[in-house]
């Protein structure tokens, strides 16, 4: 996710990002990324703009393959894995 649309939504949804450091990446912080990104990702618009900004980014770099996978809890989705 775009560093810019993930503040965004931070804001929008009002969720506490205060755990999480930037500039200490380990495995705590990536949970609790994912713990926020769970609270911000609440419907399908969101979820679309996420997956194309994602795709768009990586074309441009060039990328001709990428698997992305997601399953938004607010959606109701469980993972078929």
């Amino acid at each position: 996710m775009r560093p810019t649309t993930f503040l965004e939504l931070v804001e929008k949804e009002g969720a506490n990002i205060d755990k999480i450091d930037f500039y200490k990446i380990n495995i705590d912080s990536g949970f609790e990324f994912f713990r926020v990104v769970n609270q911000i990702v609440k419907n399908l618009d969101t979820l679309q703009r996420i997956t194309y900004e994602i795709i768009e980014d990586y074309n441009r770099q060039n990328c001709r393959y990428m698997e992305l996978r997601s399953t938004p809890k607010e959606l109701g989705g469980k993972s078929k894995d």
